[in-house]
């Protein structure tokens, strides 16, 4: 389906170009500009030209870009445009695909230097300081300062703006590094119906008891608040097609698990940083390990069983939020 703001059809166009002239002093606006326009996900065409899949989210992406620029003294312009020859279609997307790359790969790196800093056995936590594990203390000696407001939760949780979908393309592109995608993606609903507590079922159960890290059991997308957590590894890889996406890191200690349970609104993707264990959706059983991405769809019965010797980290991606979600839980 295409996104809004785009039109189907070969003769549409379909990219944003921003094509822009930077003055040499002050110097820094070359640098601000350049990462402005990589934040929001553009790649070079060409010196000074840079493009957008187009659609209404792109274009005012675009026009802020634009006004920096006049405001530093230079001159830009936005243009729609389609590559009749030189280059193709193909080729600007295999420029977003790889422009992504290394912005997927950091954050899996994060991903990792959070799971470094809980311990291999025990329960986790319930306070972590901002980049303990780097200076090698143990979670008893870090810093007392919540776990969302530590420097590596914190890292993962920031929020940046959403990557433009590429136009015509599916929305599953690629695998986690080292991992397996074992459950195929499809892309997610948006909300219809009214907010519900989502660490309740609809009849008031409370549901899905998993142990977040930094704290006491806490439900779905709420380190502190709902996140809107835009351009992630998600949807670096093009797992999803929304406008918006959130998370939260949980941690399943040996012996746990968080009982099945589904969600009748949308679909959830579970990303497995460290330890090991099973994941259950349906009728299905999957062995997990870190680097297994594993996507419960809506209303799929689904549960996260800790089967391993060691602490089972995961970061779970959702949308629709923040107004709505319902989590039901599920008997057996």
């Amino acid at each position: 389906m295409p996104r809004k703001g785009l039109k189907s059809g070969s003769a549409a166009s379909r990219w944003m170009l921003l094509i822009h002239q930077i003055p040499p002093k002050p110097a820094y606006l070359r640098v601000k500009i350049g990462r402005r326009l990589q934040r929001i996900g553009a790649v070079p065409i060409k010196n000074s030209v840079y493009a957008l899949p187009r659609n209404d989210e792109t274009q005012e992406d675009f026009q802020w870009v634009l006004r920096e620029v006049m405001k530093g003294g230079g001159d830009a312009s936005i243009v729609e445009a389609r590559f009749i020859d030189g280059l193709s279609d193909e080729q600007v997307l295999a420029l977003f695909q790889s422009a992504r790359e290394a912005d997927y790969r950091e954050l899996a790196n994060q991903a990792r230097a959070v799971a470094t800093s809980l311990p291999k056995r025990g329960p986790p936590p319930e306070n972590l300081g901002p980049q303990g594990h780097r200076r090698g203390l143990s979670p008893s000696r870090v810093a007392r300062r919540p776990c969302h407001q530590s420097g590596g939760v914190d890292r993962l949780r920031r929020p940046l703006r959403l990557l433009p979908a590429v136009p015509g393309q599916g929305a599953l592109r690629g695998r986690v590094p080292q991992g397996e995608l074992i459950v195929p993606l499809r892309t997610m609903p948006q909300p219809s119906s009214p907010r519900f507590d989502p660490h309740r079922d609809p009849g008031g159960t409370p549901v899905n008891p998993m142990t977040p890290i930094g704290g006491p059991t806490r439900p779905h997308f709420n380190l502190s608040e709902a996140i809107e957590f835009r351009q992630n590894a998600f949807v670096r890889k093009r797992l999803f097609e929304v406008d918006s996406l959130h998370f939260n890191v949980y941690c399943i200690v040996p012996g746990q698990e968080n009982p099945l349970h589904r969600h009748p609104l949308s679909d959830e993707v579970l990303y497995f940083v460290s330890g090991s264990g099973e994941c259950v959706v349906g009728d299905a059983v999957y062995p997990v390990k870190p680097g297994d991405l594993v996507l419960a769809a809506k209303d799929a019965p689904h549960a996260v069983r800790n089967t391993g010797s060691e602490n089972l980290v995961c970061i779970l991606a959702q949308s629709p939020l923040p107004c709505d979600h319902v989590v039901s839980a599920v008997t057996r």
